[in-house]
């Protein structure tokens, strides 16, 4: 990719900038060697870090802040239902989104399967069926 980003600089072309800027963002930048990043140029390598320093930001919101939840008609224990959501949570979105094995290979789906199998405590079936409407 950083062939096609010095391409595009060198033939003043935006063509395939998106895909080689978004390819790099999504790997290590410490596999970039000094000379890759003369060739890809500084603005771009400033941007590159820019870019993942916020996905990684967004993406501590999204493990440590859950959505917040949705009690079913049923629902008895709303303070223990939130609760138990919240520890979930945690402990599934945490664990994929911020342990170093899994969050460069986050897949979506594997959150939605540890979901479905998860013990939600004190949580009525109703909410946490109703809770599962999130991952649509």
């Amino acid at each position: 990719m950083v062939k096609l980003l010095e391409a595009c600089y060198k033939y003043k072309t935006r063509y395939f900038f998106n895909e080689a800027f978004q390819s790099l963002a999504e790997r290590s930048l410490s596999t970039l060697t000094l000379n890759d990043v003369e060739r890809i140029r500084i603005s771009t390598y400033i941007g590159l870090v820019m870019v993942q320093e916020r996905i990684t930001e967004h993406i501590h919101r999204i493990a440590t802040v859950p959505p917040p939840v949705k009690h079913h008609g049923d629902c008895t224990y709303t303070v223990n239902c939130e609760f138990n959501f919240k520890v979930v949570w945690w402990n599934i979105m945490g664990r994929l989104l911020l342990h170093v094995h899994y969050s460069m290979f986050w897949i979506p789906e594997d959150a939605v399967k540890e979901f479905e199998k998860s013990f939600f405590g004190r949580m009525g079936r109703g909410c946490v069926m109703t809770m599962m409407d999130f991952t649509d």
